[in-house]
């Protein structure tokens, strides 16, 4: 339902932040480009950096929509900034694309911008 809804007209827009293990939109290491809405349990460092946007300490799980749905929107932004996401920002943009690291899977996608700081792209 969650991604019938979502997805009912198509996504315009989708602005994604770069998780500091790879992940977007909480998909996690592991999703594979056909990935679809789901629950997913969350890394250690997803649940970590969760915290910062006021959820509980003791949150283990989430819900997000697919790789799959989120590279069909018509334009991806990718905002990234700090110098902490630096390698993993290079590794998104130089590494092999697959599901070890998801945010690879965004170079498939016909319409994506990434806006970075230049802490971040210090490694490009």
């Amino acid at each position: 339902r969650f991604s019938r809804e979502v997805t009912a007209g198509g996504l315009n827009l989708t602005l994604l932040g770069l998780g500091r293990n790879g992940h977007l939109g909480l998909n996690e290491p592991g999703s594979t480009r056909h990935s679809i809405t789901r629950k997913v349990d969350l890394a250690v460092a997803t649940r970590e950096g969760l915290t910062r946007y006021g959820a509980r300490s003791d949150t283990s799980w989430g819900l997000t929509l697919g790789l799959s749905e989120l590279l069909e929107s018509e334009d991806i932004w990718l905002l990234v900034r700090g110098e902490h996401k630096a390698e993993i920002l290079a590794g998104t943009l130089k590494d092999p694309i697959g599901a070890s690291l998801p945010a690879t899977y965004l170079r498939e996608a016909p319409n994506v911008v990434v806006w970075a700081d230049e802490a971040a792209a210090s490694l490009l």
